[in-house]
């Protein structure tokens, strides 16, 4: 089995207070006006994950690269915009429940908004810490390990500063026939 997000219930942040979203098995859509907090709830979604370090193995997955050929790994402003003004320290409060088909069981964990060390860049804005992450057994305080497909921020950039380029994309003509199959899957359709 997969890795499944299930549900995340968040407890507060922003305008947001007792809200519970439990995912679907295939496809969940999130839809709202403007200042709603789709990207909100994207944010959170994907600040429990990480492909930088296999914490079960104790080594690093560095090696490993997207399609695209770029790294996993993102740096969590990219998935959700940080206020220094309003988003402070214990502001964010969510738990989240996952199938990790890493290990193949469920897991539980909680993301809130913690200081950023001395050494930081970016001083002045917190961080999103994992905490109590029920898969881990020494750092309960650690990233459940699995790459992340997520709608960056860059979408919010005007078309014009926006870089294209031609990307080699060989793995993916070599495997055209699980992409169709996985696609046709999700929309539930027949394969084509």
């Amino acid at each position: 089995m997969h890795t499944k997000l299930q549900k995340i219930v968040i407890k507060k942040f922003r305008a947001l207070s007792g809200v519970e979203i439990e995912f679907g098995d295939y496809i969940t859509v999130i839809c709202g006006k403007n200042g709603a907090a789709k990207s909100s709830i994207l944010g959170i979604a994907t600040q429990i994950f990480s492909f930088d370090e296999d914490y079960v193995n104790n080594n690093y997955l560095s090696d490993f690269k997207q399609i695209n050929g770029q790294d996993f790994k993102s740096k969590y402003s990219e998935h959700m915009r940080i206020s220094a003004e309003f988003d402070k320290p214990g502001s964010l409060l969510a738990s989240i429940n996952i199938h990790d088909g890493y290990l193949e069981k469920a897991a539980t964990a909680e993301l809130e908004f913690a200081t950023r060390n001395s050494l930081s860049t970016e001083k002045a804005l917190p961080r999103p810490v994992v905490r109590k992450n029920s898969t881990a057994e020494k750092n309960k305080s650690r990233n459940f390990t699995h790459p992340v497909i997520f709608l960056s921020l860059k979408r919010l950039f005007p078309i014009a500063d926006r870089s294209y380029e031609a990307v080699n994309f060989s793995y993916m003509e070599k495997h055209k026939a699980e992409f169709l199959a996985l696609s046709n899957k999700v929309l539930n359709r027949g394969s084509t």
